[in-house]
């Protein structure tokens, strides 16, 4: 590569790749580009979501900057995107605005599925309940109609027994 070509502003680099890996692209790309490290932001984009967070680490062992679970929506690659260049270029403000609003729609989302797992959880209880209560007034039924025709069948002995004595 020539010293007079430009740098990319950012590189998204897939992790699976026929031949060599992302990993060892990213790598083999900060070996050559050792001295634009800090001005060459790596996102690696994988679809390996079973294991996210180990294949984050394994790529940021690799040298890249940032990492994206697949499916990537067009906005999260944006954010992202901006983050890097803002660190990139020594805008803190507006990376940690960034950084600040992505929390804050990870912590939204997380409160809505509390409030959907609490929702939930008040139904299973109300239907546990119900079901509690159907339970018992079968029991209740169960034992009326035993106790019913026990006498039943003991009225029925003694009128037998009765017409015998006659």
């Amino acid at each position: 590569r020539e010293a007079s070509q430009p740098m990319p502003d950012v590189v998204l680099l897939d992790i699976q790749m026929p031949g060599m890996s992302g990993f060892e692209v990213c790598q083999a790309m900060r070996k050559e580009f050792e001295s634009a490290h800090s001005r060459m932001p790596i996102i690696m984009v994988s679809a390996n979501g079973n294991d996210g967070e180990e294949t984050a680490l394994d790529g940021f062992r690799a040298g890249s900057t940032d990492y994206v679970p697949k499916p990537v929506s067009p906005d999260a690659i944006r954010q992202k995107v901006q983050l890097v260049l803002n660190m990139k270029e020594g805008n803190m403000g507006a990376s940690i605005s960034l950084i600040t609003r992505e929390a804050s729609l990870r912590l939204d989302a997380a409160r809505q599925q509390v409030m959907a797992a609490e929702e939930r959880a008040t139904r299973s209880e109300a239907l546990l309940k119900d079901s509690e209560s159907q339970l018992q007034r079968l029991r209740d039924s169960h034992v009326d109609m035993r106790r019913r025709d026990e006498e039943a069948i003991r009225e029925e002995i003694v009128r037998k027994e009765s017409q015998r004595a006659q």
